[in-house]
This record gives structure tokens, C-alpha cells and sequence, in this order.
């Protein structure tokens, strides 16, 4: 659990929610107000949200045990560069029993490559696999990071799970929204529908309010995680309840304070965990706003009052959902 709140927290700006049952994906809606872009409808993890055309994104994933990043513009040349340039990183790189890092390599085809080796200079029961999936058509290559018992026995499955996903991931162009089960990931798809270590963390920032952040942090668990108590008292509350979201419980704490003369915000939502369940992850969506910049004379007003900070939240908030179609025979 711990891993797994340290992901969470190394995420950047991210947003709100609320399940609609009848929701309409349209891919753009009115702006807010006039300091707003039009909405546009994206894809994260198995949800589905709303944000402003402009904003800008990172996102974080786990999937299967693996940590997923996603290279965009990838020659095939670069995508070999890549595998061999690791592979002598782990090759030079000393264990403490005499040999290299590196233990192996996996061609599983010419666009797919794993490097296995140890997991630190000292680590004798670890394995660590770095694996390379290219996607020729797209131009894009996807690095998966994971590790597993150094034993032959698990050395094999892990191979041999290698080669079962590499069918299940795909390319995504990220204004398109899938029909089948699975998570969506930078440019990509993973098309899986069993539970797993499954993790989302992503952070928005909105370049007409440029001392706004957000972020989303979702991650699914054996067992049932409950939402914390509201806290008693913070800063001036603008809103603090508790309701259901997707048939669980949820809490929404959102207040201000002031500091040197500026207003912050923070606002907070959670959403407690069903245990094996994919459709149901713990969730967590925040935002923070003010301008922490003590040397600016002239710092900027995040929002010009309540009404409008709570405005902003909502329009994002209200908007998240599940994904029709994320899930088969819902959990």
C-alpha cells in the first residue's frame, strides 16, 4: 500500500467528478465562462472526463505490475537504440556478486524486447524486466518497468506473459474514446478486463489560470479501502459532505485560507475501494490554487471569487464517469 500511495503522490494537477448514467460524450460543450476553452471529452484509466481544450496533461500508469510510459515520434532506429543503449547501461553496471546487472534478453519479435536483470547491485531474489513494445505504424513505443521473483519458475511466466499481453496493447489517438474493456494510457490501449495492480494518476494545468493544478489518482485493491472522516475544522469551508458516488461512499471537502494577503483554495474529493474491483478503485481528485510566488508584486488571483472557484470545480467534477463499456460484467 505504501508503493502505492508514494506513485500516487508523484503525480502533478488533476480534477474532480460524479457518475452520470446518461451522460452524452459530446466533444465539445460551452465554455464555462468566457476564461474557459470548450470541453472536450478525454480518456484516463476507465473514466472518462471533461476538461478545456487547452489544458495540458501527464499522466502516470500502472498496469498489470508494470509502470507504463508511452514514446511518441519513435523511429524504428530509436526504438532499437533504446533496448541496446539499456542493455549496455546493464551490462557495464556491476552486481555485488562479480557479474553485470543484466542476466537476459527476450527477443519476442523484432518489435517487442525484454532486458531482464537484477533489481539493485545487492538484490538476489528480484528480477527487474524492462520491456520495449514497438509499434511501427504509429510511430510509438511503449516501456513497461516491472519486477518479479528471480526464480526460473517465475522467470518463465513472466516470459510468457510478455508474449499474451503484447496482443492486447494498442495505439490510441487521444481524442478517441474505446468501445471495449480496458485502460487507457498515454496514446495507447491495454486491452484487459481481469483485475489486476491497476494505478492512474494524472495532472492538469490550465494555461488561462495559470496558478491552477489538479489531479486524478485512482488505484484498484484486494480489499475494501474506506474514505477518511471529514476533517472538523480548516481555512474557510466553502463546501464539506458526504454522498454516494457509483453506489459508494464519498466525501467533498473544499475550502480557502489566506496567506501574506493572497487566497489559496484546496479542494478535495474521495471515493472508497470495493476490493477486487476494477469498476470501483479507491479515487482521490484535488485541486490547489493561488499564486505561491512571494517575489510577484502582482500575483495572480486564481479565481476572482467562491462562486467562481466552485464553478470551475464542478464543471470538471461533475463530468467524470466510467467509461461505457470499461468494464464487462461489472464488479
Amino acid at each position: 500500500m505504501k508503493m502505492l500511495i508514494s506513485f500516487l503522490c508523484f503525480s502533478l494537477l488533476v480534477f474532480g467528478f460524479k457518475y452520470w448514467n446518461n451522460h452524452k460524450n459530446n466533444s465539445k460543450n460551452p465554455p464555462l465562462n468566457q476564461k474557459e476553452s470548450p470541453m472536450e471529452t478525454h480518456c484516463f484509466g476507465r473514466f472518462l472526463m471533461d476538461l478545456p481544450s487547452d489544458t495540458k496533461i501527464i499522466e502516470n500508469y500502472i498496469s498489470l505490475g508494470a509502470k507504463v510510459k508511452t514514446f511518441s515520434s519513435i523511429t524504428l532506429k530509436e526504438f532499437q537504440n533504446k533496448v541496446s543503449n539499456r542493455q549496455k547501461v546493464l551490462q557495464n553496471s556491476m552486481h555485488n556478486n562479480g557479474d553485470s546487472l543484466f542476466v537476459d534478453r527476450d527477443d519476442i519479435s523484432s518489435h517487442h524486447i525484454t532486458l531482464t536483470s537484477w533489481s539493485s547491485k545487492a538484490g538476489k531474489r528480484i528480477y527487474r524486466y524492462d520491456e520495449y513494445q514497438y509499434l511501427p505504424e504509429s510511430q510509438t513505443m511503449f516501456y513497461f518497468i516491472s519486477e518479479g521473483t528471480a526464480t526460473p519458475e517465475n522467470r518463465a511466466k513472466a516470459a510468457e506473459n510478455q508474449r499474451k499481453f503484447s496482443q492486447l496493447n494498442h495505439y490510441r489517438p487521444s481524442s478517441e474514446i474505446p468501445q471495449k474493456p480496458g485502460l487507457c494510457i498515454c496514446e495507447g490501449f491495454i486491452e484487459y478486463n481481469k483485475m489486476n495492480k491497476e494505478v492512474m494518476s494524472v495532472g492538469f494545468s490550465f494555461p488561462n489560470r495559470p496558478t491552477v493544478r489538479m489531479w486524478i489518482e485512482t488505484f484498484t485493491t484486494r480489499y475494501d479501502t474506506d474514505v477518511p472522516p471529514l476533517p472538523r475544522s480548516f481555512g474557510d469551508i466553502l463546501r464539506k459532505k458526504r454522498y454516494k458516488w457509483n453506489g459508494k461512499e464519498a466525501t467533498e471537502f473544499l475550502y480557502k485560507f489566506k496567506d501574506d494577503g493572497q487566497w489559496f483554495y484546496e479542494f478535495t474529493l474521495k471515493v472508497s475501494s470495493s476490493g477486487e474491483s476494477l469498476i470501483h478503485p479507491y479515487m482521490t481528485i484535488s485541486l490547489q490554487a493561488g499564486d505561491f510566488n512571494y517575489e510577484n508584486q502582482e500575483r495572480i488571483k486564481p479565481f476572482s471569487n467562491d462562486k467562481e472557484a466552485l464553478e470551475f470545480w464542478d464543471s470538471i467534477v461533475k463530468n467524470v464517469r466510467i467509461r461505457p463499456g470499461a468494464v464487462i460484467d461489472s464488479q
